[in-house]
């Protein structure tokens, strides 16, 4: 594990990003900016920004838009990429990535206020299936000799997050909520007291909090799972299997049994709960609301993929796709080399 946190101070991310909104404001093609979440532990938390282009985009340059420009400082501060949407969907922003609260930094137009629809429970559904397959796919090896100790922070982080749209769909969950309070009291200690603690200290609190994710996250897959069979009729009759992200990337397949992971190529190939596989498949035989919500989301996703893909903004993209287009040339090349040999 690698100790690369920074001891910055609120005022740092606030220069960053007034500095960052400076270069966006001479943008044509920008109509407003969003920040999402909080700055509450500098060094530590990163910058969550929603940049909105207008309805008529006219000679768009990606790199007007990405923290590549920005100074090494600044690009420590935002962590990542912003991500990118258009006028047309901002009402459908939360559905689209249920962020819990929008700030507005600032907009061209003299209207300040955006309609934004808040989601159904159907549509949390959705988005929590689809992100805890991105979360499961994309959590760091314990394997690896380099891991960002601010990128594990962040990702513990985020369990109080699932947890919150979990409730969202299930209303207070008494067992996923046991615990809880002991896990944020160790997520706020650590960010809190991080610069001022031993690395051995570190990871004995990490390794606390890793154990009550991982039962956790079992026991929301296996809740989500068992939900999902009863609302759904769902039969396993061929080979489902999914690309996510950009090569090299990793792959998730859906099986009853999903106790097996092998690596091929840079990849990694895991398996989740075959009910999961509603979020990519179109089914009939299912409650008509739940199905509607799917379908609506999906057919958000379809229109919020066009935009991306034929502004070639696939870099400022947030994490909605269901598959990449290159999944089936993997998806032969596994049947044929592991599966058939099962």
């Amino acid at each position: 594990m690698v100790n690369d946190v920074k001891l910055l101070k609120k005022d740092d991310y606030l220069n960053a990003i007034n500095l960052y909104l400076e270069r966006l404001k001479k943008d044509k093609n920008v109509e407003a900016v969003f920040k999402v979440g909080n700055i509450d532990y500098p060094g530590t938390s990163d910058v969550d920004l929603v940049i909105v282009l207008n309805g008529k985009i006219k000679n768009i340059d990606i790199n007007n838009y990405s923290i590549t420009k920005c100074s090494d400082k600044d690009r420590y501060i935002f962590m990542h990429e912003p991500s990118i949407i258009n006028i047309q969907l901002v009402e459908n922003l939360k559905i689209l990535y249920p962020f819990s609260n929008i700030d507005i930094l600032f907009t061209k137009k003299h209207h300040e206020i955006y309609k934004i629809n808040e989601p159904k429970k159907e549509h949390y559904l959705h988005f929590l299936i689809t992100e805890y397959i991105h979360g499961f796919m994309f959590w760091p090896y314990r394997s690896e000799n380099l891991i960002s100790l601010r990128r594990i922070i962040l990702l513990l982080n985020t369990l109080k997050y699932t947890v919150a749209i979990f409730n969202k769909i299930f209303s207070d969950n008494k067992e996923i909520n046991d615990k809880m309070d002991e896990y944020i009291e160790l997520i706020t200690i650590l960010r809190k007291n991080i610069f001022d603690m031993k690395l051995f200290k570190i990871k004995i609190i990490i390794n606390e909090m890793l154990k009550i994710l991982k039962f956790k996250y079992n026991y929301i897959s296996n809740y989500l799972h068992n939900y999902l069979l009863n609302k759904f009729n769902i039969t396993m009759s061929n080979f489902p299997l999914y690309y996510f992200g950009f090569l090299p990337g990793d792959i998730v397949t859906f099986y009853k049994n999903n106790n097996w992971e092998f690596n091929f190529w840079k990849m990694t190939i895991r398996s989740l709960p075959s009910s999961f596989i509603v979020v990519v498949t179109p089914y009939t035989n299912g409650e008509d609301n739940i199905i509607n919500c799917f379908e609506q989301r999906k057919n958000i996703i379809r229109q919020y993929e066009e935009f991306i893909y034929f502004n070639k903004l696939e870099k400022l993209m947030m994490l909605t796709r269901m598959h990449s287009k290159y999944y089936w040339m993997i998806k032969k090349y596994i049947k044929n080399r592991y599966v058939n040999q099962r």
